[in-house]
């Protein structure tokens, strides 16, 4: 009955811790550590009697202060506790709220890892060096709670070696401190009495197998890259003479992730595929226009002394103008003046299409720059853009030039 309702605790608190946590892949998906480790040393065993041995090393430090707050540190049961205990060997503080992508890789992975601790546990059901010898542990609210849980495999060492292979990987400049503090953790349990030497000495082993099955999850490895940029673009990766990480600018990678700078980009992009459309309509309007003013011309019609054309068989023009298949006659004095107003849509056609190709060499800096393949995508829409505006100049400057032809 103990051993079902341990099981229960255990698992209630593991889903409790992630609530929030979004775990990689199910237990079913990752190794099971019965199979993977061995048993725990059996009492009167050489392996157990060094475990007691290691028992009573651990009550000795507890004669240190320092050492024993460090070990009633260690005991809390929280995710960020176990960040707060990376944060200075990692060189920042890792929170929520400072390091989101950090975070998330970090939090995503523990709940992905605790699973595995559930089944061994229950399995062995091994007793806790406390209650063994039916002594008080160093941490009795925090440890008391666990007395009926199974000590093999240690979930706090799980937690922290875990997040020491994900800490390193992140910020490998710092991984020597980062390390030492995850073989301080593991021991913190063995001073606080709450598990045997030889529980943190797998535990670090399956962490290791926990976090290769990690590597294989492609949402692990996106998540990974992206907790990366974020540590890239928050600090300098050498430290100062105080241990402390620099903070520095935003790199290009970042600032791209930012949501206000995609709303902006969203917005322009938006705004410059109005003026584009708008553009090409123009210029490929007034590519019909002129070749009916040129139909216009070749019917007899001159110039009047300001430019413009002087209409003298009216019937004649509007059937020519009927003639085309974009523009009626009810739309000749209005495409008349329209061209008035854009004779300089040619110009206007070149502007649009150089801003196009400006935005495409923009798009191509930010692919290199973030070295994100699907940027580039973007240059697709502004290569039609600038091609269909260099068509609509070309077929716009023919036209200008055998208007000035037939003219002369």
């Amino acid at each position: 009955m103990k051993k079902l309702l341990a099981l229960f605790w255990l698992a209630a608190a593991t889903a409790a811790m992630s609530v929030f946590a979004e775990p990689y892949c199910g237990v079913d998906k990752l190794p099971n550590l019965i199979k993977c480790l061995p048993a725990p040393p059996k009492p009167g065993s050489a392996d157990f009697a060094r475990d007691v041995a290691r028992y009573e090393w651990g009550k000795e430090q507890r004669k240190d202060p320092e050492r024993a707050a460090l070990a009633k540190r260690d005991a809390i049961w929280s995710f960020s506790a176990v960040a707060d205990a990376f944060s200075k060997p990692f060189g920042m503080e890792i929170s929520q709220a400072k390091t989101p992508r950090i975070w998330k890789v970090f939090e995503d992975s523990l709940s992905t890892t605790d699973q595995m601790r559930v089944a061994p546990k229950a399995f062995y059901h091994r007793r806790r060096p406390f209650a063994y010898f039916n002594e008080e542990p160093l941490c009795p609210k925090e440890d008391g709670v666990w007395r009926d849980e199974g000590s093999y495999p240690s979930g706090h060492t799980m937690r922290s070696m875990v997040a020491a292979l994900v800490f390193a990987e992140i910020n490998p400049e710092r991984a020597d401190k980062i390390f030492v503090r995850a073989m301080q953790y593991g021991e913190s349990r063995v001073i606080a009495g709450a598990h045997w030497q030889s529980d943190v000495d797998m535990t670090r082993l399956a962490a290791a197998i926990a976090y290769s099955r990690l590597q294989t999850i492609p949402t692990f490895r996106i998540d990974m890259d992206i907790a990366k940029r974020e540590f890239a673009a928050l600090a300098k990766t050498r430290p100062d003479s105080e241990g402390t990480i620099v903070t520095a600018i935003m790199t290009p990678t970042e600032l791209l992730d930012h949501p206000a700078l995609i709303a902006l980009l969203g917005a322009v992009g938006a705004l410059v595929l109005c003026f584009a459309v708008a553009g090409i309509y123009i210029t490929l309007r007034n590519v019909r226009v002129l070749k009916i003013l040129l139909h216009m011309e070749k019917l007899g019609y001159k110039r009047s002394p300001d430019g413009w054309w002087t209409m003298k068989r009216m019937n004649e023009i509007l059937k020519a103008a009927d003639s085309m298949p974009t523009l009626g006659s009810a739309k000749m004095d209005a495409t008349r003046q329209k061209l008035r107003e854009q004779s300089g849509s040619p110009v206007f056609g070149r502007l649009i299409a150089a801003l196009a190709l400006l935005f495409a060499a923009m798009v191509a800096l930010m692919a290199i720059a973030t070295g994100r393949a699907i940027v580039a995508l973007a240059l697709l829409p502004a290569a039609v853009v600038f091609l269909a505006f260099h068509h609509a100049i070309k077929h716009t400057d023919k036209s200008w030039r055998c208007k000035e032809s037939e003219r002369k």
